[in-house]
């Protein structure tokens, strides 16, 4: 299998983990949760919750028009693909304590194992030549 064909199957796991990430929050969000996590979500965290979502809101037209853009071959996108993935780093950090059900947790963590690999990949492997 060619570079590029491989790049383009981990750009489209990245975007279903994304999905999955996503409609498994809104399906198992807090219904799911034990009684004193449900009880911890329901206290009022103002400042982390506005400024990460603030955050996240920049930060997702950003990571995703930078994978998008890897998938088609837009030359820009292989740095904005890496600055997005690092800034997710201090978004984390923005958002604050984040309690999650396992499987939101597990689509999180696989997403960001598949973008390692892609990173790997765009600057390790004969795709940094493209």
């Amino acid at each position: 299998m060619l570079p590029r064909p491989r790049l383009k199957l981990l750009l489209c796991i990245s975007l279903a983990c994304f999905a999955c990430y996503i409609l498994s929050f809104a399906f198992y969000g807090r219904a799911h949760l034990p009684q004193p996590l449900r009880d911890y979500l329901a206290k009022p965290h103002p400042l982390n919750m506005w400024t990460g979502l603030i955050a996240w809101l920049v930060w997702l037209p950003v990571d995703l028009a930078a994978t998008i853009g890897l998938f088609w071959g837009w030359r820009p996108a292989r740095p904005l693909f890496l600055w997005a993935s690092v800034a997710s780093l201090p978004l984390c950090a923005a958002w604050g304590p984040v309690v999650l059900p396992a499987s939101t947790a597990m689509f999180g963590v696989a997403r960001t194992l598949v973008d390692g690999i892609i990173i790997g990949v765009l600057y390790y492997s004969p795709l940094k030549e493209l």
